[in-house]
């Protein structure tokens, strides 16, 4: 007599264990909420480059504008600042490369 759980397809009989069929179904699920995951991440990052975008083709903010906005109006934006440097307080950092060539930035 045929178990209840066996399935014939042509010659072949499948009749899975219930280990096996349990792992597929809690792996199967994990796989698919990984997924979705990942799916809202995608949609995390397109509204990001969206937003890095808008900002970035904006006017660039000046100086006193700067304490009126808040915190994450002021992300991804240009600002304009003028001043000029103190010889007495410059700090260099050295190793930075800029259009492959090497050097350092003054701070």
């Amino acid at each position: 007599m045929a178990d209840a759980r066996d399935m014939h397809l042509g010659a072949f009989r499948f009749s899975p264990d219930l280990l096996p069929s349990v792992a597929v179904i809690l792996l199967l699920t994990l796989f698919i909420s990984l997924g979705m995951w990942q799916l809202g991440r995608a949609e995390e990052k397109r509204d990001l480059i969206e937003r890095f975008e808008a900002r970035r083709e904006a006017t660039a903010l000046g100086a006193g504008s700067l304490s009126a906005l808040p915190i994450d109006e002021l992300r991804y934006r240009k600002v304009r600042l003028v001043g000029h440097y103190l010889a007495d307080r410059q700090f260099l950092l050295d190793n930075r490369v800029r259009e492959r060539q090497a050097g350092f930035e003054v701070l």
